[in-house]
C-alpha cells in the first residue's frame, strides 16, 4: 500500500557521420520572428502530492468496491471499518473531526472535473468556499481534489468515478481544535495507505 506513481521517459539516439544530423537535435540558434518557447520539465512531485512519509497505520478496511485497501490513522476510532458501503472514523470522539470514505452506485462521470462537480452536487450541497484544487495520481489514478467549508469545519475530499462508481474520501476537520499541521499530515497519512484493485 504505497503512494506509487509512474514518470517514464525515454530518449533515443544512434551515431552518425552526419554533422547536420547531428546539429539538428539541438536547439541551437532561433528564428528572431518566432515566439520564446520554454522547455517544461518533468515534474514528478506533481505525480506524489502526499510524498513520502509515514503511512495511515489504525483500523483497515477492505470491502469496498474499487478499494483494495485503506486506513485510518492511529488514534481514529471506527465503528464501521467493515462497511462495503462506506467507512467512517472520527479522531478522538470529536464528531466535527471525521474521515468518511465512500462509494456511490450510479453516479457516472466522463472526466475528473466532471466527477469533483457530482461530489459537491450530491455530497456536498451545503459546502461553501469550494475550491477545484488540480488533480492528484495516488496509486496510479487520478484523482480530483476539492476543498470546501461546511459549519465550522474545513473540508478536503478525493475521489475518482469508475465503472459507475463514484469512490470518494472526506475529510472534515474542525479546525479550531487541531494542532497546527494535523489537517495536511492526517490526508497525506491515509492517501498513502491506499491501493486501488487492479482496473480491467
Amino acid at each position: 500500500m504505497v503512494l506509487t506513481a509512474a514518470l517514464a521517459g525515454c530518449a533515443g539516439g544512434g551515431s552518425g557521420s552526419d554533422p547536420a544530423a547531428g546539429s539538428s537535435s539541438q536547439s541551437t540558434v532561433a528564428d528572431p520572428s518566432s515566439p520564446p518557447t520554454e522547455s517544461v520539465p518533468p515534474t514528478p512531485a506533481a505525480e506524489m502530492p502526499f510524498g513520502e512519509g509515514p503511512v495511515a497505520d489504525g483500523p483497515e478496511a477492505r470491502n469496498l468496491p474499487l478499494i483494495e485497501s485503506v486506513a485510518l490513522p492511529s488514534g481514529w476510532v471506527s465503528g464501521d471499518i467493515d462497511g462495503d458501503i462506506a467507512v467512517s472514523g472520527v479522531y478522538e470522539q470529536d464528531v466535527f473531526t471525521e474521515i468518511v470514505i465512500r462509494t456511490s452506485i450510479n453516479e457516472e462521470a466522463r472526466s475528473t472535473r466532471q466527477a469533483a462537480r457530482r461530489f459537491i452536487d450530491v455530497h456536498g450541497p451545503n459546502f461553501t468556499d469550494v475550491e477545484y484544487l488540480d488533480p492528484v495520481v495516488v496509486d496510479g489514478r487520478e484523482l480530483f481534489h476539492v476543498r470546501a467549508s461546511v459549519l465550522s469545519s474545513g473540508v478536503q475530499a478525493l475521489g475518482f468515478s469508475q465503472d459507475g462508481y463514484l469512490v470518494f474520501f472526506s475529510f472534515y476537520f474542525n479546525s479550531e481544535l487541531l494542532p497546527e499541521g494535523f489537517e495536511e499530515e492526517t490526508v497525506a497519512q491515509v492517501m498513502r495507505s491506499v491501493s486501488f484493485a487492479a482496473q480491467g
